[in-house]
Parts: structure tokens; C-alpha cells; sequence
């Protein structure tokens, strides 16, 4: 599959994909409520979008190196980059990643937060769900 789908494939706003024509709640709204937002700590949050899009919201007042890695299920890396930036808002647009289970993996040090997504096969939409790990339960 690697051999098919190239990293660079997969858009992002930070890049060369064109900004979604709808407009959400500003992702510093949407963390404000959320338990994460302590102002020295790392806050991620992956945000499901209309058809195979997905927003990518980080807080990371540390600037601290992050990983950002999209994994197929034997964890092979369709996308990998890193960020140091201390606010982070990308869109990705997986409409080129074939059906199938990958996981969107943000790692900064000590702290990883991972997301199960399932791309189905028709046009319909991502189902994403954040899972919990030992080193995010920790830093809440």
C-alpha cells in the first residue's frame, strides 16, 4: 500500500490544500471547556470534518517537538511529520488513504494521544474515536 499512497499525498492545510468553504467554532473555543486546556500543557484534538476531512487542533505552549504520524493497521506510516509550533490547525483530507482501520498518533515527549479512524469505502464520512492511553490519562 505504501507503494500507492505517498505521504505528501495526504493534504494539509499547512501545505497545499485548500481551506473547507464552512466555517466551526474556533478550536480555542472548543478546547477552552475542555480539561486539557491548562495553560502549560499539551492540548490535542482531532476534529471530525464533512466527508473523509479531519482538523488537527494542538496547544503546545512548551514548543516542544511533536510527531504527528498516520499509521495503517500493521502500522506502517502513510503520513509523517514533525511540529514545534505552539498552536497547531491543520486539515488533512484522507479521500486518498484506501477503505481500511488507521490510527492518527500525536506524540511529545512523555504524552501520546492516539485516534482509531475507520475510512469507509463509499463517500460517506470518517468514523474517528479517541483513544486512551497511559501517557494521556496521565496528563489529565
Amino acid at each position: 500500500m505504501a507503494d500507492r499512497i505517498k505521504s505528501y499525498d495526504l493534504s494539509t492545510t499547512g501545505q497545499w490544500a485548500p481551506r473547507p468553504q464552512f466555517s466551526l467554532p474556533a478550536p480555542e473555543e472548543q478546547m477552552a471547556e475542555s480539561s486539557q486546556a491548562d495553560s502549560d500543557q499539551l492540548a490535542v484534538q482531532l476534529i471530525q470534518l464533512e466527508g473523509k476531512k479531519v482538523r488537527l487542533w494542538c496547544k503546545n505552549p512548551a514548543q516542544q517537538q511533536l510527531l504527528i504520524r498516520i499509521q495503517d493497521e500493521v502500522s506502517q506510516n502513510m503520513y509523517r511529520a514533525t511540529n514545534t509550533a505552539k498552536t497547531n490547525n491543520e486539515v488533512f483530507n484522507l479521500s486518498c488513504l484506501p477503505q481500511g482501520l488507521y490510527r492518527f498518533k500525536i506524540d511529545c515527549g512523555q504524552t501520546s494521544v492516539q485516534y482509531s479512524l475507520v475510512i469507509p469505502e463509499d463517500e460517506g464520512r470518517i468514523k474517528l474515536n479517541r483513544l486512551t492511553t497511559p501517557s494521556d490519562r496521565s496528563n489529565h
